[in-house]
């Protein structure tokens, strides 16, 4: 079971924090039956992957991909499960080398897949018009 990490600010970004937040509205944008995490893209469960979802942006996560609690306003310092998408913003984090070089392999990984079930797709569809010509020629004999 992954617990949240709870994260304390530092002074400079707990100064940048609004004074309250609505945390409300955040739950009316909340989908109703959510389906996938909106970062990882894995499916949710019952009993596995159940879906959370972030207090600072709404958008539903597992629980890998919201793995932070941080305050979210100056008022409430009550920390809170957040996405590791808002808490790269919250950090102004900026990527290192390593990580730019997996990143960058990782989408020309991807390139390289959608490529080939590209070709996949056009033999697919080349063997079905072989298929149908022998049908075809089944049922002249």
């Amino acid at each position: 079971m992954i617990k949240p990490v709870v994260r304390t600010d530092n002074p400079k970004s707990i100064a940048s924090l609004p004074q309250t937040f609505d945390l409300k509205k955040i739950k009316e944008k909340r989908e109703k039956k959510p389906e996938f995490c909106f970062i990882c893209e894995d499916v949710f469960t019952k009993l596995l992957n159940k879906a959370m979802f972030c207090k600072r942006c709404g958008r539903e996560v597992c629980k890998t991909c919201s793995a932070t609690k941080r305050q979210l306003s100056k008022s409430d310092t009550t920390p809170q499960r957040i996405c590791d998408k808002c808490d790269i913003l919250m950090d102004n984090w900026e990527m290192s080398k390593e990580q730019k070089i997996v990143l960058e392999s990782a989408e020309e990984k991807m390139i390289e897949v959608s490529m080939l079930i590209g070709e996949i797709d056009t033999r697919k569809g080349e063997n079905e018009e072989r298929f149908n010509n022998y049908e075809k020629r089944l049922h002249e004999i």
